[in-house]
């Protein structure tokens, strides 16, 4: 590859710098997109911690981290970080502990918590790291290669993303310093001049308080007049074309009225006479709120319309063909198919045949569409038979309209089929391969829904089921009299502070998942289970005759339960819970009513003693 050096301006080196250091100062949170892939990495590698990090001078900001509270820390020598930058390519320690040359490092010793840990450096413009994406493990892991090329994939997904931040960045930037440059042109009377030296567009501006109308030099060249010609607005819309003048004269009126942006091809007569086409372009500019003058453009576009009417003219004999084609171009992503109006196949490119695992024999000229459908569909979860997706096609296609549908095929490859209607009655079958974004979709919406600690419905996804419940005890209270099918058991965990305060958070983190597999034991499938975070819990018990009944039962196995010590790490360690119990009711108006039962009989065990249980 050849790399092609360009002189950077004084301007551009300090919008560049000032948008690194804007960057550099963003923390967790404020790039939701990487923050879902950065769990996702954590989900993928099945890491405690994962980061990507900035450097900032000897300091590094985490601009996006999971199972860690902090948000920087210093670059120290002997630290993790400190070797990636120093190796400036992938690093992998599968378990530090039985690395002796990391017996000295006070970071990877025997001692230390961490055991794993991957990384590798960030770039953005140039070879030098401007950060790292890493990941850390309290058990030690195996790391293929294939997981080396899927981390370094991913870090270029991040760079992506951080690169696409900085060009943002610095868009804002340079579109602020371009206003403030444009506003001092337009006051120096510049702007319009210099736009026609480097584009051969004219440009114009009307006063709105004086009604005076300036053109620039090349359009009065477009238009054919003097040097010392004055337009008034009147003549310069008297340039145009009769049946072109009604539409500019509107726009200009728009404009004036403060709603008008256009952007017109015309017809033009110019001042000796010549027939010309021209793009007239036009907006309203303000000053302090208050409309001070419309600016624009004219660019003569003759020699482009003449050229494209020649070619209009030289593709007639195949006019046909090119509306396929230009279908087919307009609607293509990956793999393509076209069919005539006798549903028979007519065309299909290799990306079609290989998405559908097809190959050149089974997809001659003249195969009938239903047999290519029938086979798709037998190698899917497609519900439809043929010829009800074929009848529903026909129906979209009576309308005008296109048709989507998403075949999961029997392998596991997930497909996206758009059915696009031609003039002559056939159409266009356009396929795309989207196993991974589909899976990278569930993956996201998992995350979005639940604990990525625990795995347990988070308090969105228990909200939502909360909810659900309350609309069913309504109805059924409504239709047959009966209530209180649900209940809320609101926890907290005793004595779980010192865990952390004493053992510290990872030990914590363990205490915890443990925890969320003790209480999912002790319910039914059905029933919810999630963490609110901290040591926050709930359980939602669903459907049930006698409620009351089952809710105290499952506390007591809650409570017993969590009365066994854990085993963490040669650590024995004893908490106890508190909860609160409520029935959902039909009387509950709102989520809060119910949770604040809960909550109320949460507080009474709290305050008489822990380690029990109270029904609201």
């Amino acid at each position: 590859m050849v790399t092609r050096l360009k002189a950077e301006s004084i301007e551009e080196h300090d919008l560049q710098q000032e948008s690194l250091q804007v960057l550099l100062r963003m923390t967790v949170g404020q790039l939701p997109e990487l923050d879902e892939l950065v769990t996702l990495v954590a989900d993928i590698f099945q890491a405690d911690i994962a980061l990507a990090a900035l450097f900032d001078g000897g300091k590094q900001q985490f601009i996006s981290a999971v199972g860690t509270p902090l948000s920087s820390i210093e670059v120290d020598e002997g630290s993790f970080h400190r070797m990636i930058i120093e190796r400036n390519e992938l690093f992998v320690v599968q378990d530090s502990h039985v690395c002796p040359e990391f017996s000295d490092n006070p970071y990877l010793n025997s001692q230390c918590e961490l055991r794993f840990c991957a990384g590798l450096p960030l770039f953005l413009q140039d070879d030098i790291p401007i950060g790292v994406l890493s990941l850390f493990s309290t058990q030690p892991q195996q790391f293929s290669e294939r997981d080396r090329l899927r981390l370094q994939r991913i870090a270029r997904a991040v760079e992506g993303l951080l690169r696409s931040q900085l060009n943002a960045i610095k868009a804002d930037i340079a579109s602020q310093n371009a206003q403030n440059a444009q506003n001092m042109a337009l006051r120096k009377g510049q702007l319009l001049e210099e736009v026609a030296k480097v584009s051969g567009v004219g440009g114009w501006e009307l006063d709105v308080e004086s009604d005076e109308l300036y053109w620039t030099e090349k359009t009065r060249e477009i238009h054919q007049v003097s040097d010392d010609y004055v337009p008034t607005l009147e003549e310069a819309i008297n340039f145009y074309a009769p049946a072109a003048r009604p539409l500019i004269e509107k726009a200009v009126q728009d404009g004036l009225n403060s709603t008008g942006i256009w952007d017109f091809e015309l017809p033009l007569i110019t001042a000796k006479g010549k027939s010309i086409w021209v793009k007239a372009t036009g907006q309203a500019v303000f000053e302090n709120g208050k409309l001070k003058r419309l600016i624009g453009g004219c660019q003569d576009i003759t020699s482009r319309r003449e050229q494209e009417l020649r070619l209009r003219e030289s593709e007639s004999t195949a006019r046909e063909k090119s509306d396929e084609l230009y279908t087919i171009i307009a609607n293509m992503r990956q793999g393509v198919a076209v069919f005539d109006e006798h549903t028979h196949l007519k065309y299909s490119n290799s990306q079609y045949r290989d998405i559908l695992n097809r190959n050149e024999k089974q997809m001659v000229y003249g195969t009938p569409f239903l047999q290519l459908l029938s086979e798709l569909v037998v190698r899917s979860d497609f519900e439809l038979s043929p010829e009800c997706i074929f009848r529903e096609m026909q129906s979209h296609f009576a309308r005008g309209d296109s048709m989507a549908i998403k075949y999961s095929l029997v392998h596991g490859r997930i497909v996206a089929v758009l059915y696009t209607p031609l003039p002559d009655g056939g159409w266009v079958t356009t396929v795309e391969d989207i196993t991974e974004r589909e899976k990278a979709a569930e993956k996201i919406a998992f995350a979005a829904r639940h604990d990525p600690l625990t795995g347990l419905a988070n308090r969105m996804l228990f909200n939502q089921v909360l909810e659900e419940a309350l609309a069913r005890e309504l109805e059924v209270s409504a239709t047959s009299g009966s209530h209180g099918s649900c209940a809320l058991l609101m926890l907290d965990l005793d004595r779980f502070k010192p865990v952390n305060d004493t053992h510290g958070h990872i030990i914590g983190d363990e205490v915890l998942k443990e925890v969320a597999k003790r209480l999912t034991a002790v319910v039914k499938r059905s029933d919810l289970v999630a963490r609110f975070g901290g040591d926050e819990f709930a359980i939602l018990l669903l459907d049930y005759d006698n409620t009351e009944d089952i809710a105290i039962h499952i506390a007591e196995s809650v409570i017993a339960a969590l009365s066994d010590p854990f085993l963490i790490r040669d650590l024995c360690i004893a908490i106890g819970v508190s909860i609160g119990i409520a029935k959902v009711q039909a009387s509950d108006k709102s989520l809060s009513d119910v949770i604040q039962r809960a909550d109320d009989a949460l507080y009474h065990v709290k305050h008489h003693g822990r380690d029990g249980y109270h029904l609201s």
